[in-house]
C-alpha cells in the first residue's frame, strides 16, 4: 500500500519544524566522514600487515588505500550479492586493500640495479 506524499519541506514530513533538522544532517555527515576515515585506517593497517615486505608508503597513503579498498569491497560485495554479510564484505575489503598496498608499494620501491 502506497503512503501518501506530504507536501512541503522534508523536515515537515518527518514532523520537525522547518530548519530544526539541519544540525542532524550535518552531524550525520560528520559521523559518516569519521567512520569512513576509521574504516580506512583499520583496513589499510590490516592490509599493510598482510603484505610481507617493507612498504615504502606513508600513513596518509595507507589510509587512502584503506578507504579505496573499503569502498571497492562494498561495491564488489553488493554487486556479487554479499552485501548482507558483514564478514564476507570485510574480507573482500581487506583483500582489495592488500592488492592495492602490494601494487602501490611496488610502484614506490626503488629499483635495485
Amino acid at each position: 500500500m502506497a503512503t501518501p506524499r506530504s507536501k512541503g519541506a522534508p523536515e515537515v514530513a518527518l514532523g520537525f519544524a522547518p530548519g530544526q533538522c539541519r544540525w542532524l544532517a550535518s552531524s550525520m555527515e560528520m559521523q559518516s566522514l569519521l567512520s569512513g576515515l576509521f574504516a580506512g585506517v583499520v583496513i589499510g593497517l590490516i592490509a599493510r600487515i598482510l603484505v610481507p615486505s617493507m612498504q615504502p608508503i606513508g600513513c596518509l597513503l595507507t589510509i587512502f588505500i584503506g578507504i579505496v579498498g573499503a569502498a571497492g569491497g562494498i561495491a564488489l560485495s553488493t554487486g556479487l550479492g554479499w552485501g548482507d554479510s558483514f564478514w564476507l564484505t570485510f574480507i573482500t575489503q581487506i583483500v582489495i586493500a592488500t592488492i592495492l598496498v602490494s601494487f602501490v608499494a611496488a610502484l614506490f620501491r626503488k629499483g635495485t640495479a
